[in-house]
């Protein structure tokens, strides 16, 4: 009994962290195909929730540094009696440039679709919540790609 829920627990953790490696996972524990998709679809919808709301307290963290740095180098200038410098031109690297590029081709439905498989929940729903500004509909459609997944992926382990 013990056996079981741990091994229940460690799925769903998995799903809301790796989401493609949970259906496996449950498949090689012996759950079958209804057990599979109960199991995964709670678990990623857990793990969205969990990161979603950690990226909501990180990106307001990182502005409130961003904030009070900057207040701290405008005051150390005002005492020693200088002015200010132009805020110098913003790096665009390629992880970032990739990632723009990404969010304008796909948009918020194929960010939501490649969270689960390719990016991971943690990865995808940082970024769904950092460039989409309605957070409901954010959420949502992680959501729902979830299940999705969860469906083609408790299906695949069944057939194979």
């Amino acid at each position: 009994m013990l056996e079981s829920i741990l091994k229940i627990l460690f799925i769903g953790f998995m799903s809301s962290v790796k989401f493609i490696t949970a259906a496996p996972l449950a498949s090689a524990y012996g759950f079958g195909y209804f057990e599979t998709l109960l199991i995964t679809s709670i678990g990623g919808i857990i793990g969205v929730s969990v990161f979603f709301i950690i990226s909501k307290a990180a990106i307001k963290a990182v502005y409130k540094a961003k904030e009070t740095i900057q207040h701290h180098k405008e005051h150390e200038l005002e005492l020693a009696g200088k002015h200010p410098q132009p805020s110098k031109k913003r790096i665009f690297t390629w992880k970032n440039k990739m990632i723009v590029k990404t969010v304008r081709r796909f948009g918020l439905v194929g960010i939501a679709l490649i969270t689960p498989v390719v990016l991971s929940i943690p990865l995808g729903t940082f970024i769904a919540f950092r460039y989409f500004h309605n957070k409901k509909k954010v959420y949502a459609y992680l959501s729902i790609a979830v299940l999705f997944w969860s469906i083609i992926l408790s299906s695949l382990t069944l057939i194979f």
